[in-house]
């Protein structure tokens, strides 16, 4: 099984933009079994990033990148109720 949505341009701008400065950040969120899409993304750092998974409401899970003092951090934040 292959995740679809990785190769959009949407999505491969929001890394780029994220991995060119620090404090950048992106999440993506399932659409549906096998597919994702870009749901935000910032350069405000981990207060920005934490604000806007604070906002997300849904029960799927979401997955994303920060860029933290020169490291690449991997997010993936599972709402409480999912299984």
């Amino acid at each position: 099984m292959s995740l679809n949505g990785l190769d959009t341009p949407d999505v491969r701008e929001a890394y780029q933009r994220t991995i060119a400065e620090a404090g950048g950040w992106f999440l993506l969120r399932y659409t549906s079994r096998d597919s994702v899409q870009l749901l935000d993304q910032g350069k405000g750092g981990v207060h920005e990033a934490r604000t806007a998974i604070a906002k997300y409401e849904e029960a799927s899970p979401l997955y994303g990148l920060l860029i933290y003092r020169r490291r690449k951090v991997l997010i993936k934040f599972i709402p409480e109720g999912t299984s």
